[in-house]
């Protein structure tokens, strides 16, 4: 018989919920509860975490309902509405299947129409430790509408991640804590596999980005995928704090117009030279305007590789990129996989566990550590023909083992030595009085010399 543990505290995994509520404060709006997380905590027990909506006038009572995979859903526990206080719930489940593919959601039972409204359902698979992967989705709270949507990319995902073996847990964006947390609520996932919305103008939120910066820092290992990544690389109204995260940390590269590209593409095939890729292929979805005009073109950036291509199209073609290294700590490595594209492009279960597949191959098992190769430059002046002196050569993006920036300045001959990790490279010459010149995509090599000779302008 399963048993059930009602909380009126915070999950401890959570707290910080007055940042919380202020989040959701949009999602009160209608009858329909607020589904959080879903989150294994190891013998079989579960920690669901909700909130009732703000209004709960006509509401009778909430349930907390599950389902087996296939199955229809049934009653955990029915909740006076008139007893429930506002704030962020946690009820602990016991006696749960492992290795199931599980779902949740809340339910609002109607005293007046005798109907109910449900809230997005959250997957979960119960494994035998605590936090192997949580899979994060941008929450309904920035889009009511949408609710059905989004229930159905965590969906896709529980699908292709049973097939796999893989446990996980499951929230939304909007509970993670965002203010006033000496460390982020992803600490201590093995891998965080994170959605962007189709509908988001900016896919992340400054908190958001300082929760994730704080995660790759820490050894973190991450695939994030979505609408408007592209955008928010290329976009002209992007701000240079946005644009710093977006290079930097998600080590890609993008500019406007690149996106066109990706709008005729049909499938991604996996990079020459990338293991856990090459052999893939995968179809894209062309049946809603809306998908199409959300998938992005990008480069590698910083160190990273191209992963996934669009095929037959010219110039620009990464859909993704994959980067094993660091950001700034010494000797601390992180994996991170960016697919520039919605999770919802790929519309075949065969062909989204594929991809899903080498993605989760890459996080557990590329690198750590890449080898040491060198960029030789000789810079001089386009003028005269002179060897300039004191032009900083800086590979963008780029940290070495020790957490020192990737750059070195010239000598009296024009030129400068760099060690570099492998990986592609954008790389800025600059010199006080001479126009910058950026080289885009040289590729660092193991074992051999990048060689970069180039030319300022005077101003």
């Amino acid at each position: 018989m399963r048993r059930l543990l009602s909380l009126a505290a915070v999950c401890l995994l959570f707290a910080g919920c007055a940042a919380v509520q202020r989040q959701t404060a949009t999602a009160a709006q209608s009858a329909s509860p607020a589904l959080l997380a879903a989150l294994s905590e190891g013998e079989g027990r579960v920690a669901i975490l909700w909130m009732a909506p703000e209004k709960s006038k006509g509401i009778e009572f909430y349930r907390l309902e599950f389902a087996r995979a296939g199955q229809p859903f049934e009653s955990l526990k029915q909740y006076n509405a008139k007893a429930v206080n506002p704030g962020l719930q946690t009820e602990r489940v016991e006696d749960m299947p492992a290795g199931q593919l599980l779902s949740f959601r809340m339910t609002s039972l109607l005293s007046s129409s005798g109907g109910k409204e449900s809230s997005v359902v959250l997957p979960l698979i119960l494994g035998e430790a605590k936090k192997e992967c949580l899979v994060v989705e941008d929450g309904p709270f920035r889009s009511p509408e949408r609710l059905e949507e989004r229930s159905r990319s965590l969906a896709v995902y529980g699908e292709s991640l049973k097939s796999l073996d893989q446990p996980f847990d499951s929230c939304l964006s909007d509970l993670l804590p965002m203010e006033g947390q000496d460390r982020p609520a992803l600490e201590g996932y093995k891998k965080v596999l994170w959605t962007c919305g189709l509908d988001a103008k900016n896919p992340l939120t400054p908190e958001e980005r300082s929760i994730l910066r704080e995660y790759l820092d820490n050894e973190g290992n991450l695939f994030l995928c979505g609408a408007g990544l592209g955008k928010a690389l290329a976009g002209p109204d992007s701000t240079p704090d946005e644009l710093e995260f977006y290079q930097n940390y998600l080590k890609a590269f993008s500019e406007p117009g690149w996106e066109s590209g990706a709008q005729s593409a049909r499938l991604l095939r996996g990079a020459k030279g990338q293991k856990h890729f090459e052999k893939l292929r995968a179809r894209i979805s062309g049946k809603s305007r809306q998908e199409q005009h959300a998938a992005s073109v990008i480069e590698p950036f910083g160190g990273s590789d191209a992963a996934l291509i669009y095929d037959g199209i010219e110039g620009a073609s990464a859909a993704a990129v994959a980067y094993v290294g660091n950001f700034g700590k010494p000797n601390v490595f992180c994996r991170l996989v960016h697919l520039a594209l919605p999770w919802e492009s790929l519309p075949a279960a065969e062909g989204r566990t594929e991809v899903l597949k080498a993605v989760l191959d890459y996080l557990e098992n590329a690198g750590p550590l890449k080898y040491v190769s060198i960029v030789q430059s000789a810079v001089t002046d386009s003028r005269t023909g002179k060897a300039l002196s004191g032009v900083t050569v800086h590979l963008l993006g780029g940290a070495n083992y020790l957490g020192t920036p990737v750059k070195a300045t010239t000598d009296k001959e024009g030129k400068c030595t760099i060690i570099a990790l492998e990986g592609t490279y954008h790389i800025l010459c600059e010199k006080e009085g001479y126009r910058p010149v950026r080289y885009r995509n040289r590729v660092v090599r193991k074992g051999k010399v990048t060689n970069l000779n180039g030319t300022l302008d005077p101003q």
